[in-house]
């Protein structure tokens, strides 16, 4: 849920914007990553509230580590999105399997074996984070010292709050039911339940990408022809 708001439509404001300078850039970085700061640290604060609503303590423990996600995935965000700018999407691919074979087959099945349970998918998680963070910057580096241009932020949260607000709304209808699972039923129902719907959707999740991640900067390139 903090995904939605750590980039802050930042990185779609940058691919579909005509012209884009550096200080465009370097304020749209340093925005997404003070907002991954500020969601961690509302993420721990809000932690044990959040495991009170699930009825499971367990669930404090994996929030401070999973909150660290938050910092990485804003690292690779701008970099990402400038991928998809320049339509690079065999090095966006690159990155993708890359991150997820060393998170999961080479950090996560080992750990399974080893008896780390849950945590297993957890490290997984932050190790491919870390990775995709690392790759992206690698193929798509640019100025990460920090800086905010009031101009520019204005230019680029135009659009991005608006965006925002849209898959604010869009989140709470697509996963609501989830919450009210894992309110009245415990964590591994949950996780079957969480599991299933994904399944289901799968199909219509993965055309959906292929046509928002590929169409969408297209289309802005036409536009602002």
């Amino acid at each position: 849920f903090s995904f939605l708001f750590i980039n802050a439509g930042l990185g779609s404001a940058l691919i579909q914007k005509d012209k884009i300078d550096l200080s465009q850039i370097r304020s749209a970085y340093t925005i997404t990553i003070l907002f991954a700061i500020i969601c961690y640290l509302l993420l721990i604060t809000i932690s044990s509230t959040i495991a009170q609503f699930f009825n499971d303590e367990l669930l404090i423990d994996v929030l401070y580590l999973l909150g660290i996600i938050f910092i990485f995935r804003a690292f690779s965000s701008v970099s990402k999105s400038l991928l998809h700018r320049d339509l690079e999407y065999k090095k966006l691919m690159i990155i993708d399997i890359l991150s997820f074979f060393i998170g999961y087959f080479i950090v996560g099945i080992p750990l399974v074996y080893n008896g780390f349970s849950y945590w297993s998918i957890i490290y997984a998680a932050l190790v491919q984070a870390l990775i995709l963070g690392v790759l992206s910057f690698i193929y798509r580096p640019h100025n990460i010292i920090p800086f905010i241009s009031i101009r520019s932020v204005k230019k680029i949260l135009n659009f991005g709050m608006g965006l925002t607000i849209s898959r604010f709304f869009n989140f709470f209808g697509k996963e609501g039911d989830k919450f009210v699972v894992g309110r009245l039923f415990d964590s591994g129902l949950l996780g079957i339940y969480g599991m299933a719907a994904k399944l289901i959707m799968l199909p219509v999740k993965i055309l959906g990408n292929i046509i928002d991640h590929v169409l969408f900067p297209i289309l802005s390139r036409i536009n602002n022809e």
